[in-house]
């Protein structure tokens, strides 16, 4: 961590306007730097490598250290293994007697040792980028180790995972992350109610966690109804939202007294650079200054590295 606060921390304290630029990106770092995926993730040096080129490159304003949505699987005890037909950490099966259990020390289980390990050489390397420890939700979590379950019918499952939740955060504070994100990947058949009374316990929790080091939380309700997004968001004291929305000035209002990102899609990334680079400079030339951009969504391994750095070409000459 850098003396003083970086400028994307300081945004989402409320003590500056000047918008960062936050796009989601972890597995394009690997393509970037030519490394296999799975080498990627299970690697420190690789992955810490990866995000501080990819950051050179595109110039963005915070680092995510992971985005793994089984991170806190792996933490429980599930049996988790890499897919190359998924690219991706999956669960394959809950491990010995079908019981999940949190460890006694949450920093030495799973892959967390990985993720501290990338934590620490980020931020003793990064000056005036921010160090965001990504937190997989415990929706996401959920759903990833009882695909077919509900979160209402499971609160032992659900209390475990918020456990492990709030142990990891604790565990990234002391490595000295500038702030959380914690990312969710849809609500599955989970009933609305559901899903926001899980997400309030463990972002209030996160809250407290985050007074204590003196960071933020930015929540990523990826997949989410809107109106779910800002209950949640209206009943916890998170700090910034990024949506997955290709105007995200439109949905400000829905969250007050938050900073809004998003306007970085997927569909944006598809396009001709000429295009990406218009369209960046329309959505956020007139912009509110609790507007961002940002992606509300991983920035995909196959995006060329092009679009990314149009992207911040147009961000840099409109915020």
């Amino acid at each position: 961590m850098s003396f003083g606060s970086p400028p994307a921390v300081d945004y989402l304290d409320g003590l500056s306007t000047e918008q960062p630029f936050v796009p989601l990106v972890d597995t394009l770092a690997a393509e970037i730097n030519q490394v296999p995926h799975e080498v990627y993730h299970r690697d420190a040096t690789q992955s810490a490598n990866g995000r501080q080129r990819a950051q050179r490159l595109f110039e963005h304003d915070a680092v995510a250290t992971t985005l793994d949505r089984t991170l806190l699987c792996d933490v429980l005890d599930a049996a988790v293994e890499w897919s190359d037909e998924a690219d991706r950490f999956v669960v394959e099966s809950v491990s010995g007697s079908g019981e999940l259990s949190a460890p006694t020390d949450v920093a030495a289980a799973g892959r967390v040792p990985t993720v501290l390990d990338v934590t620490e050489r980020l931020a003793a390397t990064l000056d005036d980028v921010a160090v965001v420890g990504g937190l997989p939700g415990p929706v996401a979590t959920f759903n990833e180790l009882l695909a077919d379950a509900r979160l209402d019918a499971n609160p032992e499952t659900t209390a475990l995972i918020r456990e492990v939740f709030g142990d990891v955060a604790r565990a990234y504070g002391r490595a000295g992350v500038d702030a959380f994100l914690v990312t969710e990947f849809a609500t599955g058949a989970q009933s609305p109610a559901a899903v926001v009374e899980t997400d309030v316990g463990a972002l209030e929790m996160l809250g407290n966690i985050a007074e204590f080091f003196g960071v933020p939380v930015a929540f990523v309700p990826e997949g989410y109804d809107v109106d779910v997004a800002a209950e949640i968001a209206e009943r916890t004291p998170i700090d910034g939202v990024l949506l997955d929305s290709s105007d995200p000035a439109t949905l400000a209002d829905r969250f007050p007294d938050l900073r809004v990102g998003g306007g970085i899609t997927p569909e944006l990334l598809a396009e001709s650079t000429d295009e990406i680079e218009s369209t960046i400079e329309a959505r956020f030339e007139a912009a509110p200054s609790a507007v961002f951009p940002a992606s509300g969504t991983e920035i995909l391994p196959e995006t060329h590295p092009s679009k990314l750095k149009a992207v911040s070409r147009a961000v840099g000459a409109t915020t």
